[in-house]
C-alpha cells in the first residue's frame, strides 16, 4: 500500500494517527521542511564539483514530493525509530532529526 500526502490529507484522522499532528500543524512543518530540504540536500548536490550528470539525470526517487518525504519520515519516527537499515532512509531520518533539533 502506497500512501501519499494528497491521499492522507483528505483523511485528517489518519494523518493524526500517523504523525500525531493535525493538517494545519503538518502543513506548517512541511513548508519549513521543504525549504530546509532544498537548502541542505538539493542545492549541495546541484553545486557539487564532482557532479557527473545534469539536473534530472540519474535514478529517480520513489518519494518525489517533499510532503511525501516528511510524511514518510514522521511515520517512520513514530512507528519504529531507528529500526530501518536502508541507507537512503537513514540519511533522510538523520536530516529530519537535525531539522527537529533546530525547531
Amino acid at each position: 500500500m502506497h500512501l501519499s500526502y494528497p491521499q492522507v490529507v483528505k483523511r485528517p484522522a489518519l494523518l493524526h494517527r500517523l504523525t500525531g499532528l493535525n493538517v494545519k500543524e503538518f502543513e506548517v512543518l512541511q513548508e519549513s521542511f521543504s525549504a530546509q530540504y532544498d537548502q541542505q540536500v538539493i542545492q549541495p548536490r546541484l553545486s557539487a564539483p564532482s557532479r557527473q550528470r545534469a539536473a534530472g539525470g540519474g535514478q529517480k526517487g520513489a518519494l518525489k514530493d517533499p510532503a511525501d518525504k516528511l510524511l514518510f519520515m514522521y511515520g517512520l519516527r513514530t512507528s519504529q525509530p531507528g529500526q530501518s537499515q536502508d541507507i537512503g532512509t537513514m540519511h533522510l531520518f538523520h536530516i529530519f532529526k537535525l531539522y527537529c533539533q533546530k525547531l
